[in-house]
């Protein structure tokens, strides 16, 4: 098997030729109520990978200085954590069930990640991301014995959030909802690994547990696509820019043709992601 090249990045430059197993890493668990977020770099500035659960058992990249304010790790995930919310391992002993589930889950969600989305933008790529997920975890009866059997939602996110980045002449009733696909679990835990197609501050492997129902991530996720349909259409009514469909025939295509309606949410994300949107409402 070739190398994970996210862990290979990960390698101190002055390392023997002949590298240790990885599992030889010394061992560390999640002690900050919050979680550790683990970041793709050593700068607090890069990109967040994901938040790991209380409770994770993670494993050190070897020949790493593990006295460091960062601390570089190759498992669950590959990146970088801050010092302050692992404690160093008492013994080899595993952890709970529901933390090793996470764990094992959080790995198949970064190898997902690295062979169908690769390195950039997972703007379109929610459907075949997460179709691709749920396949690998069809597989892994440890984790389901736990979460409970996982599937895909078909449904909307909520793109630009309710107070982050939300335009003030916006109606105040307006919520800017795409449709979006992801995977839940019996037990109510949601994840995703193309969220930040919307929003490049959440992780590239987001996993909500059910105890953070309610809280302002997961308020972004609507487990239909009525949501997102019904805010396409709010936004049809403005009218377009020269040059487009007219907002009345551009609404008819959607409502008598379905199958265009993919092809209409594509034109409209390139031209709202050009300011089109911002700069013609403004002058109106």
């Amino acid at each position: 098997m070739a190398p994970n090249p996210d862990l290979m990045a990960l390698v101190p430059v002055d390392a023997p030729r002949r590298l240790k197993k990885w599992s030889d890493g010394a061992s560390f668990v999640v002690s900050a109520k919050r979680g550790a977020k683990v970041r793709a770099g050593e700068s607090l500035e890069s990109a967040l990978v994901c938040v790991l659960p209380p409770g994770c058992r993670v494993t050190a990249v070897p020949f790493h200085d593990t006295a460091r304010a960062r601390l570089a790790v190759a498992d669950p995930v590959a990146g970088w954590v801050s010092r302050k919310t692992v404690a160093e391992a008492a013994g080899p002993a595993r952890g709970s069930d529901d933390a090793e589930a996470r764990a094992a889950l959080l790995r198949v969600m970064a190898n997902v990640r690295r062979d169908v989305v690769g390195e950039g933008c997972p703007l379109d790529q929610c459907f075949t991301s997460s179709l691709a997920l749920v396949e690998a975890l069809q597989k892994r009866a440890d984790i389901a014995a736990v979460l409970g059997e996982a599937a895909m939602v078909s449904g909307s996110y909520d793109a630009v959030g309710r107070a982050k980045g939300r335009p003030s002449w916006w109606p105040d009733d307006y919520v800017d909802w795409m449709p979006h696909s992801f995977v839940e679990f019996k037990d109510g835990t949601v994840v995703d690994v193309s969220a930040d197609q919307f929003d490049v501050d959440l992780p590239r492997l987001l996993h909500l547990a059910p105890s953070e129902i309610g809280g302002p991530d997961r308020g972004r996720y609507a487990f239909s696509k009525a949501e997102s349909h019904a805010a396409r259409r709010r936004r049809f009514m403005f009218r377009q820019p020269a040059g487009t469909l007219s907002s009345d025939a551009w609404l008819a295509m959607v409502k008598v043709e379905p199958s265009h309606s993919d092809v209409a949410m594509k034109a409209w994300g390139q031209m709202r992601m050009r300011g089109v949107f911002d700069a013609r409402r403004r002058g109106a």
